[in-house]
């Protein structure tokens, strides 16, 4: 057996490298930035992007979606497509949940007494959450 597939006995280590994305998400976020960066430069009309711009803002946004592909296919043969399908939908879930405290929180800085507004939004927090324990469940 090769020494990278050695036991792990520390908790604390395996906790550590269970959530340790940073070397694969350094990486990608690079990519990612790189393509932000250009997305802002092709809409800024009063600095128009360059040839060279407009050319690796198609390449890092193919490489983007070209690496989602990736992935995807590898987790559906990995572990199956309902699997696969359910990870994307925790991800939007989260995205959502977080939207939506972020909303929450700006709402409350208005220090509005007996607000509906923030009402709402514990209720839509309150429905995300139910949402998210049927996918997972």
């Amino acid at each position: 057996m090769s020494k990278q597939f050695q036991p792990v006995t520390d908790h604390a280590e395996f906790n550590k490298l269970v959530h340790d994305i940073e070397p694969i998400k350094g990486e990608f976020q690079q990519l990612i930035d790189d393509y932000k960066y250009l997305d802002s430069r092709f809409n800024d009309s009063e600095n128009p992007m360059t040839d060279g711009e407009f050319d690796w803002w198609l390449i890092k946004g193919t490489q983007i979606d070209r690496t989602l592909s990736y992935i995807y296919k590898q987790v559906i043969d990995i572990k199956g497509g309902d699997q696969a399908f359910n990870i994307l939908e925790t991800v939007e879930q989260n995205k959502t949940i977080q939207d939506l405290y972020d909303q929450i929180h700006e709402q409350r800085l208005l220090k509005i007494e007996n607000d509906p507004v923030l009402k709402g939004l514990y209720d839509d927090v309150r429905q995300e959450k139910i949402n998210a324990d049927r996918i997972k469940g």
